[in-house]
């Protein structure tokens, strides 16, 4: 009986040992991830566990590897910090973004990150009518109202919108698909790469032709908030485009719908105006997401949230 006890004991303390090795090199494995996108080593171990998850790592990633203002990532006084190249410094803060001076007033904000970008197009004949109901409950005027803003620290470093007058003196004209329109200086270069690939597109693909025909209008910079929203909306950056088709039948977004229609979150994927898969995945090699993805759908909707994709190469 001793030497069967001694040996189940060998067995569970090899095992014991087996998965804590792996454990290490799994650790060390992550650890050169992260490394590669700024983390120090010693930031890495000095973090306590709830601020080294998989989740928290990958989101400030995603942000260094988006935004090439941000110089580093360092760990102080109990959390992350993203240090920008103007030497300015913006605390995690549960994704807040925040100043120093507002970090542990963290909860009066709406964290940057607060969503995961969906890889598919969810077809709506799969909802369920409990998730149509809380869809349609979570987005009535109150709720949208009453919903958390963005603090604007990050935006104002990014893209200089620190007033009206100083994000306009950042806007260019471009000509985007056959119309001149005014963005931030930011987006130019990666909307011009956008434009030239469909253009190529079209002369070989008839359903991406067909959509340049049929496109009525573009449109990008307007300086507003979010409809029934207190934070300002990604066209008062001049970094999203709206893509209005001629031909108004079919659906294009959300709100519009929701006038006419009670039952808005299950309308058909077939009844939806939604632009070429190849214009999709234009955009999105770009930087750019897409509206039609999102529950509140906006299928003429083109954002650039660069660090969205990335997380999806970054999440498990």
């Amino acid at each position: 009986m001793g030497t069967r006890i001694l040996r189940l004991f060998q067995f569970y303390t090899a095992m014991l040992f087996c998965l804590c090795l792996s454990g290490g090199l799994l650790w060390a494995e992550n650890t050169a991830v992260w490394r590669a996108y700024g983390f120090a080593r010693e930031d890495l171990r000095k973090a306590p566990a709830s601020l080294k998850d998989r989740k928290t790592l990958a989101e400030i990633a995603s942000l260094i590897a988006s935004y090439p203002e941000i110089s580093h990532v360092t760990f102080k006084k109990g959390d992350w910090v993203l240090v920008f190249k103007s030497s300015r410094e913006l605390y995690w803060a549960q994704g807040r973004l925040l100043p120093e001076e507002l970090r542990h007033n963290y909860k009066k904000y709406r964290p940057y990150i607060s969503y995961r970008y969906p890889k598919k197009l969810e077809d709506p004949q799969n909802l369920t009518p409990e998730r149509i109901r809380r869809i349609k409950m979570n987005n009535t005027k109150a709720k949208r109202a009453s919903m958390l803003a963005y603090e604007g620290s990050f935006f104002e470093l990014i893209y200089r919108n620190y007033t009206r007058e100083s994000l306009e003196a950042n806007l260019v004209r471009i000509n985007f698909l056959g119309r001149k329109i005014s963005v931030h200086r930011k987006i130019a270069q990666p909307l011009r790469r956008v434009n030239q690939k469909i253009m190529a597109a079209s002369k070989k693909n008839s359903s991406v032709a067909r959509f340049l025909r049929e496109v009525r209008s573009v449109q990008s910079y307007a300086w507003r908030k979010i409809r029934g929203s207190t934070s300002m909306s990604f066209h008062s950056l001049a970094v999203a485009v709206d893509i209005l088709p001629k031909n108004r039948q079919k659906i294009i977004y959300w709100a519009w719908e929701a006038q006419r229609n009670p039952n808005w979150p299950a309308a058909p994927l077939s009844q939806r105006w939604i632009p070429p898969k190849e214009v999709i995945d234009i955009f999105e090699e770009n930087g750019f997401i897409w509206g039609g993805r999102w529950t509140l759908y906006d299928n003429m909707h083109f954002e650039y949230r660069p660090e969205l994709l990335m997380l999806q190469r970054l999440d498990p």
